[in-house]
Parts: C-alpha cells; structure tokens; sequence
C-alpha cells in the first residue's frame, strides 16, 4: 500500500515538471487514496478487526 502511495506521489512530482494541471490531478488522486487507507485502519481500529491488506 505504501509503495503505491509513494508510486502516486512520484508520478504527481513529475507531472507538476510537464503540466501542473496532471501534476494537481495526480496529487488529488494520491491524497484521496492516502485519506481511504487512513480511514479504513481507523475503522479497522473503531471495530477491533485487522485491516485489510491488499
């Protein structure tokens, strides 16, 4: 999961050097999966279950 968010991040950076339209879409795109896995544990937390791993 982790290297998926670092794979995002990495790809927004270089998006802002081409277009900072791709670049801000790309780090949206980052920032909303960060936000569901962030929320996913919490409720893996508020339910006592594991979370999920992908």
């Amino acid at each position: 999961m982790f290297r998926l968010l670092f794979v995002l991040l990495g790809l927004s950076l270089l998006g802002f050097k081409g277009s900072a339209t791709l670049g801000w879409a790309l780090l949206g795109l980052t920032a909303v999966v960060w936000a569901g896995w962030v929320a996913q544990l919490l409720w893996a937390i508020a339910t006592h279950a594991p979370p999920a791993r992908r």
